[in-house]
């Protein structure tokens, strides 16, 4: 598979999902229902918020980013499905696209989680070492944090320590 179609893949959804279907929304925006239109501005709001502590607080890190992601993922699905997939002629072909590139994604996801084995059992090690120097509380990065305590089934509580 090739790394190139699925970097072209992963950069053309991110700019469809965080920016195109964003402005098409507004454009249609006295078209939406009551509802709709509400979570699209908490949506905006809630975006800009985390967007200015992220660019003004030095906060550039993923665990602040994932909520702004994940907002703009549900409310860029909720604007595809219904206007380009409902009522479109063409959502049978439009689906098959998606799910190959869905496809696609996964394979190229598959390849980087072949040694899987090998780690987890150098975490479940680390966690077993842990706990069999009795201790009960650590700090650690945010990603390590978490999963060594979810590692050492919740014996040893981690917290987040950023350098």
């Amino acid at each position: 598979m090739g790394s190139g179609l699925c970097n072209f893949i992963t950069l053309f959804a991110g700019v469809l999902i965080c920016f195109v279907v964003p402005i098409l929304q507004i454009v249609r925006f006295k078209e939406e229902s009551k509802a709709v239109r509400f979570y699209t501005i908490y949506a905006v709001c809630h975006n800009a918020i985390l967007l200015l502590i992220i660019i003004c607080g030095a906060k550039l890190r993923l665990p602040w980013l994932l909520s702004t992601i994940f907002v703009n993922i549900v409310l860029s699905g909720r604007y595809i499905y219904q206007r380009w997939f409902e009522k479109y002629e063409l959502k049978l072909l439009l689906s098959i696209c998606v799910i190959i590139a869905i496809l696609l994604e996964a394979l190229s996801l598959i390849k980087y989680s072949g040694d899987w084995k090998e780690q987890y059992d150098s975490q479940r090690n680390l966690a077993n070492e842990i706990i069999s120097h009795g201790l009960e509380k650590g700090y650690a990065s945010f990603w390590n944090s978490y999963s060594t305590e979810v590692y050492t089934d919740g014996k040893v509580e981690f917290a987040e320590l950023h350098l």
